[in-house]
């Protein structure tokens, strides 16, 4: 199973930390993508999923 990627923040108190970073895709029906980018979104798909 695919795990998050991690990214570095810094706080408010100034201390770095490791924060998750989900990849989130928002495809609604008022978009394009299903209709003309299938292919190229079920590639992006693939490639982050690997």
């Amino acid at each position: 199973m695919a795990q998050w990627q991690k990214t570095p923040i810094q706080r408010d108190n100034g201390e770095m930390a490791e924060a998750q970073a989900p990849v989130i895709v928002s495809a609604s029906r008022s978009t394009d993508i299903p209709a003309f980018y299938a292919d190229w979104f079920f590639h992006r798909l693939k490639v982050k999923l690997l």
